[in-house]
């Protein structure tokens, strides 16, 4: 096996047990959410008032939703022109 094989399945590896890892947080999360609601409420507000406070937008779906990352305002690095993109 190459070099470069080696690496697509190493990363290929790593990528799985990620998804795996997150598979099972989420499972996790629900369960609880389940076994104890008044906690899991409570916690998941105040986690969406500490990201709101640091700038993190949530995206709302009937008063629900998840962080979405972004920058403040006038936080943004400016872009330079692309170059070499067939354009003479």
């Amino acid at each position: 096996m190459g070099d470069r094989e080696r690496r697509l399945q190493v990363a290929e590896n790593i990528a799985t047990s990620q998804r795996n890892y997150r598979r099972a947080r989420d499972r996790a999360l629900a369960r609880l959410g389940q076994m104890y609601p008044d906690d899991y409420k409570e916690l998941y507000d105040e986690e969406r008032k500490k990201d709101e406070k640091e700038g993190k937008v949530w995206s709302s779906l009937a008063g629900r939703g998840s962080p979405v990352r972004s920058r403040r305002k006038g936080t943004r690095k400016p872009t330079r022109p692309r170059r070499g993109r067939g354009r003479s």
